[in-house]
């Protein structure tokens, strides 16, 4: 039998009926368990939510005795699984609970499509749920999820589900999220300027201390305004060479696959031509009244990111794949978020110097 998952969402049965989310007792929960293992079962992943309706703080983190009870009741089955995750940070628009959340015990935070967009951007997870509970707050909820998930890994440790390395390191990890987490509130709550950095430095500092010599280092890295999301990249062909390959970025990059190619060298022209060749290229030039981005930036960054890709040292080194993604765009300028870059020997493929420019005019030229 394979893996049976079981997402319980919560021990507590009365907030399982609330929720209309497996509306049984616990006892008719642990013999499905029982059957399931004495049938051959490989693995029975349970899952518990972080965050439901008329979930308090303590009701959340203590699924870790039912857990317990679940071991004990089983001699220690190591194919019992147990999970902790917030319950998701957006209500689903166009559920029951996103057009009518009062009634199912939310407190909603965003409404249009424009509000969640930039709560993607948040520095912290807190700042992107779009909803409290009516026995929850937002802070509440983050302090929950990373107290379950303490518990769990006290659990595992105790059962031996992990070795005492994998628990241990499961642990720094959760407190060292829990105090950035917290770090980050508080900066945010400071006015820009000098008393906000000083936090950032003191922030820095208490994690490098906690953490000691397994912290090889920290980026701080100013957030990016809000904008379009897309993507640059290059990649080898066998055929043409090197191509400057442009789209959509973000998590739409494999999920709708618009993007272009361009082979090298590449123009002023060819580079506005591929700005401009997206399904979703109006969104970069005022779609339904949103501000234009300043796509004479990415229109440079294309050209230089083509000049880099054309580029081969002596050794006969260039660059094999080369990842821009996200560059968000918006009025300010285009701004690089994730670079990934892969070099290697130069392939064998058409000499540079044998390819022709276009003579094609700008668009609207």
């Amino acid at each position: 039998m394979k893996t049976q998952i079981i997402t319980l969402e919560s021990h507590d049965e009365r907030i399982r009926h609330l929720n209309r989310r497996f509306d049984c007792s616990n006892e008719d929960i642990e013999n499905t368990i029982g059957k399931a293992l004495a049938n051959g079962a490989r693995r029975v992943d349970i899952f518990f939510m972080v965050g439901l309706p008329g979930q308090s703080y303590e009701d959340a983190v203590s699924f870790d005795g039912f857990c317990r009870t679940l071991m004990e009741n089983f001699n220690g089955d190591h194919r019992l699984e147990f999970f902790v995750a917030p319950l998701a940070p957006f209500l689903d628009p166009g559920s029951d609970a996103y057009e009518h959340p009062e009634g199912h015990g939310y407190r909603l935070r965003f409404h249009t499509l424009e509000e969640h967009r930039v709560a993607l951007t948040a520095p912290s997870w807190k700042e992107m749920l779009n909803y409290e509970t009516d026995s929850m707050t937002r802070d509440e909820i983050v302090a929950a999820t990373y107290e379950a998930m303490r518990r769990l890994t006290q659990l595992k440790r105790e059962w031996n589900l992990e070795d005492e390395a994998k628990c241990q390191a499961s642990l720094d990890k959760i407190n060292s999220s829990a105090a950035a987490a917290l770090a980050v509130d508080e900066a945010l709550r400071l006015p820009e300027g000098t008393e906000r950095e000083a936090a950032v430095r003191a922030a820095y500092t208490d994690m490098a201390t906690r953490i000691g010599d397994r912290m090889t280092g920290g980026v701080v890295q100013a957030m990016a305004a809000a904008g379009t999301e897309t993507i640059i990249g290059v990649v080898q062909d066998a055929v043409f060479g090197p191509l400057v390959m442009f789209g959509l970025g973000g998590v739409a990059t494999e999920l709708l696959g618009d993007r272009s190619f361009r082979i090298l060298p590449l123009t002023d022209a060819d580079a506005a031509d591929l700005v401009r060749s997206l399904r979703a290229s109006p969104l970069l030039f005022g779609y339904r009244g949103a501000p234009p981005a300043d796509t004479a930036a990415l229109e440079d960054l294309l050209e230089r990111v083509a000049r880099l890709a054309g580029h081969h040292d002596d050794r006969g080194v260039e660059i094999a794949e080369l990842d821009l993604n996200p560059v968000i765009v918006g009025p300010g300028g285009a701004v690089v978020v994730d670079a990934r870059i892969r070099i290697g020997p130069e392939p064998a493929g058409p000499p540079l110097d044998v390819r022709r420019m276009t003579d094609r005019a700008r668009p609207g030229a």
